[in-house]
């Protein structure tokens, strides 16, 4: 049987996913975690079939870290399979496309997270994880004062 592509911590206890829970369960996370967006993606073919396909043994924690990576991977329409790579490649990928974003709109969380097609606690949760690995996270940018006269 195939391994998952996402870890999860020493620290949590996992319970492994039942094949028939998989795709509902991807579903709900994609929703939730696409919320306030215009559009919510879909999950191609060959999305449906990795995903059965893997046994989930870190459960819903492992499923819920490659569905956040896939949103912020994938086009905004449909998530495909290449979207549910392994942890390390998605990770660097990832990391890569959020603070691309951060970086085109001045820091504005918000906004950066509309482009990702991602609600904004999403991001901020992914941007938490990219301080702990030692990864330099774009500030907001300093707000200008209207009385200013710079």
């Amino acid at each position: 049987m195939a391994q998952a592509n996402c870890n999860t911590t020493a620290t949590e206890t996992p319970t492994a996913l039942r094949r028939d829970a998989v795709l509902p369960t991807a579903v709900s996370l994609i929703r939730y975690h696409s919320a306030n967006q215009s559009s919510v993606p879909r999950l191609s073919l060959t999305a449906r079939i990795r995903l059965t396909a893997l046994h989930w043994a870190g459960g819903v924690a492992e499923l819920d870290r490659c569905i956040q990576q896939a949103l912020v991977l994938c086009d905004g329409v449909l998530i495909e399979a290449e979207h549910l790579q392994p942890a390390e490649e998605n990770s660097r990928r990832v990391q890569s496309n959020m603070l691309r974003s951060l970086r085109a709109t001045d820091g504005e969380r918000d906004a950066a997270a509309k482009t990702l097609g991602i609600r904004t606690r999403t991001l901020r949760e992914n941007m938490a994880g990219l301080r702990e690995q030692g990864f330099p996270v774009p500030e907001r940018a300093p707000a200008v004062s209207e009385l200013s006269h710079e």
